[in-house]
């Protein structure tokens, strides 16, 4: 559906810094590429947008940058109570789903993202809310980040540590190959998401999903990328049976928004929803590296992970890769008793 946000500009009285004009502001949810109505309609295959949405200020905030960073940690509460309030007689926030608060100077160390519940006009709602400073807003690709994590979305990245090192994601390393995506205007585009996340809300039809269970099967999987993609966009393989521990398989291409990936091919996630990045790009020579080859799986190579799962990849037609799902475990043998207290049941792993 629809989910207009509003920008609002907000200035700390003793900062001199000024904004970039409003018009910046207002046009950055452009229709076009890589205007935000057009960045999230392309994600999710037409299905959410942010039309609608508006830009106003710059406002004057009523305490100084240091009421609202004590020790480099921004009151995130106290910086959304206040800026919201100082646009409320422009602005009728309930007719937005989400708030873009843009600030004159850094914020502690970062940009932040998320929801928050407040009662504006009125109107008790949750927002989904960002909170930006001004290299944030330089780089169109932080701003669809952090919106990202307003949508829902969490971080996702390799197996590594770290936060921000998959290029794969636009909710990991988003300003990832900026040299192969920079806008005159905006600075560096984001990449698209993985389809975990496209999948959790709700942007990959049923029939989109192939989820195997058992015994060996050929699919074939249509980037991610691609605007309007048909058949397969995401293979699910629980490992161990398991409705929240899984590998999920992708394929990505050199298209659209994902223009900027490293290359095309075979990009597989182990998943764990119960931990705080739950997609982790699977990186075969474990190197520090999830966007080199060892993480893009390409037709002649093959994937064996937990639970006797395996992928191999047959295939590349056009922009699609034709895969082999299998996680089919070694035999079991049962029969007579084979040396001094053995008896029945031997599973062969390792023989």
């Amino acid at each position: 559906g629809s989910h207009p946000y509003v920008t609002v500009l907000c200035a700390f009285p003793d900062v001199a810094a000024a904004h970039k004009p409003l018009t910046y502001f207002q046009q950055m949810y452009g229709d076009t590429a890589p205007g935000l109505n057009h960045y999230w309609q392309d994600l999710s295959f037409g299905l959410a947008n942010v039309a609608g949405s508006a830009a106003y200020g710059p406002y004057t905030l009523p305490q100084p940058l240091a009421a609202y960073v004590i020790n480099g940690q921004p009151e995130l509460t106290e910086l959304a109570t206040d800026c919201s309030a100082a646009a409320d007689a422009d602005v009728n926030f309930p007719q937005f789903d989400g708030i873009n608060m843009a600030f004159n100077s850094t914020i502690g160390c970062c940009a932040w993202g998320g929801r928050r519940t407040m009662t504006l006009d009125g109107v008790t709602k949750t927002y989904r809310t960002t909170w930006l400073p001004p290299w944030a807003t330089n780089s169109i690709s932080v701003v669809m980040h952090e919106m990202g994590h307003g949508f829902g979305l969490p971080h996702s990245s390799a197996d590594y540590g770290e936060t921000y090192d998959s290029p794969w994601d636009v909710m990991s390393k988003d300003r990832a190959n900026c040299a192969k995506a920079i806008d005159p205007v905006y600075g560096c585009i984001g990449q698209g998401t993985i389809s975990y996340h496209k999948d959790i809300l709700g942007w990959i039809a049923p029939e989109q999903k192939y989820t195997h269970r058992s015994g060996t099967q050929t699919i074939t999987l249509t980037p991610l990328g691609l605007p309007g993609a048909s058949g397969y966009l995401m293979a699910q393989i629980p490992i161990d049976g398991s409705d929240t521990h899984f590998y999920t398989v992708e394929a990505r291409g050199l298209a659209s928004y994902d223009a900027k990936l490293p290359n095309a091919g075979v990009i597989i996630h182990e998943v764990d929803t119960n931990r705080d990045r739950p997609a982790h790009v699977i990186d075969a020579d474990l190197n520090g590296n999830p966007g080199d080859a060892g993480a893009i799986w390409t037709p002649g190579e093959t994937f064996t992970g937990q639970d006797h799962v395996v992928v191999a990849v047959d295939k590349q037609v056009g922009n699609a890769f034709t895969v082999t799902l299998s996680n089919t475990g070694p035999s079991v043998w049962t029969g007579e008793a084979m040396g001094a207290g053995a008896s029945g049941d031997l599973d062969d792993e390792g023989a």
